[in-house]
């Protein structure tokens, strides 16, 4: 939250939107789930300012036995195209803690010119 100046008032102005600044990817969107059946419901997307191919990756881990074991991983690869994304669920136990892991790359003449990651909050069923 900030505030601005306007002839002599204060206005506060709120913004949720904060992004580092890339060279070649432009957004990169994550959603974690759990619903009440115990469905993990995956969402990535990155989109690319340019790139001869994009890869995401995404997995799913279970806090077990002090540590976090990755239980079920998916990517994809898109190439010649500026989106890629991936929609994924998966059924967990229940009694466990777990979080999303996701990475996204951006390829240019075959090797990653720029990569981020992100980690879910995490999430008890």
């Amino acid at each position: 939250t900030f505030a601005l100046a306007n002839q002599g008032n204060v206005k506060t102005v709120e913004s949720d939107l904060i992004q580092p600044m890339w060279n070649y990817i432009f957004s990169y969107r994550n959603a974690f789930d759990i619903s009440k059946s115990g469905r993990a419901d995956v969402t990535v997307i990155l989109n690319s300012f340019t790139a001869d191919s994009i890869r995401v990756e995404a997995s799913i881990q279970q806090f077990k036995d002090g540590r976090w074991v990755t239980i079920k991983t998916w990517s994809n690869t898109v190439k010649d195209n500026i989106t890629c994304g991936l929609a994924k669920s998966w059924y967990v136990m229940s009694g466990y803690y777990y979080r999303m892991v996701s990475t996204g790359m951006v390829y240019k003449n075959g090797k990653i010119v720029e990569q981020t990651s992100y980690t879910s909050p995490i999430r008890l069923y």
